[in-house]
């Protein structure tokens, strides 16, 4: 991973008032993987936690809850999936984006947290198929979706959203591997958090399914829409810090790659 430049408060080049930030600086960053470059950001400093957005979206829907959670006492890792953003290569094919999330995760210095919305908790769910990377993810946060949403409910609602006439053939390429990737979950024994927002994606079927799978599961409730990061990141942020906080390291400070 490289690093690119670092921007003080008020320089900022993201579509984001230019005091969200706070006191914190911003360092871009570049990870290549093969001809295509993703572009991403660094905030704060302690454990840290990579933020994967869903798909449409960029990595500046994070700067909010980064800012927050940076506060807090976390190093947060953002990046622009590929074919969205700044990052490049084409954003019709799902396992592309599930090995550059397993390259996210394995850039940072430190196991960490991940935080996935949407197709981004895809991308991260898909990427713990990779020898490597299981090791590597402390815990991970899914953002209003689950591993195997029945195709058809997906499907509706996202066209209810907008999203589907936008994206039509990942989508498709997604929901086609929702058995393989709840195989690839049902494996995963560290925290998890389920994020479901008011008017979500995720139905209580597929909560029921998740938790017989995976016991550990815990799950909250906002008041949002399916893009929390978006429409509510205040809220989103307290519920990881406070998720944080009981995951073995009440201490922001202490240290994530110890062994559990």
């Amino acid at each position: 991973m490289q690093r690119t430049e670092s921007h003080p408060p008020g320089e900022r080049p993201d579509d984001c008032p230019s005091d969200v930030n706070g006191p914190h600086v911003v360092e871009q960053i570049e990870l290549a993987r093969g001809d295509v470059r993703l572009r991403g950001d660094v905030i704060g400093e302690g454990p840290p936690i990579l933020l994967l957005h869903a798909g449409g979206e960029r990595r500046s829907v994070w700067t909010p809850v980064s800012a927050l959670l940076a506060s807090a006492g976390y190093r947060c890792v953002t990046f622009d999936l590929r074919g969205h953003g700044e990052s490049q290569g084409s954003r019709h094919e799902f396992w592309p984006m599930a090995d550059d999330a397993g390259s996210m995760i394995t850039s940072i210095e430190r196991p960490c947290v991940v935080v996935g919305s949407s197709l981004g908790a895809m991308a991260a769910i898909g990427a713990l198929s990779m020898d490597s990377v299981p090791s590597r993810v402390r815990g991970m946060v899914l953002v209003d979706v689950v591993p195997d949403p029945s195709p058809s409910f997906a499907r509706r609602f996202l066209e209810r959203q907008g999203v589907l006439a936008r994206g039509s053939e990942l989508v498709d390429d997604v929901l086609s591997h929702g058995a393989e990737l709840a195989r690839i979950l049902g494996r995963f024994h560290r925290p998890l958090l389920l994020v479901r927002a008011s008017d979500s994606a995720v139905t209580d079927s597929d909560v029921n399914r998740l938790r017989r799978r995976l016991p550990q599961t815990e799950v909250v409730d906002v008041d949002s829409g399916h893009l929390v990061a978006r429409e509510a990141p205040s809220e989103l942020a307290r519920n990881l810090i406070r998720a944080l906080g009981t995951w073995h390291h009440a201490c922001p400070t202490a240290r994530l790659d110890d062994e559990v």
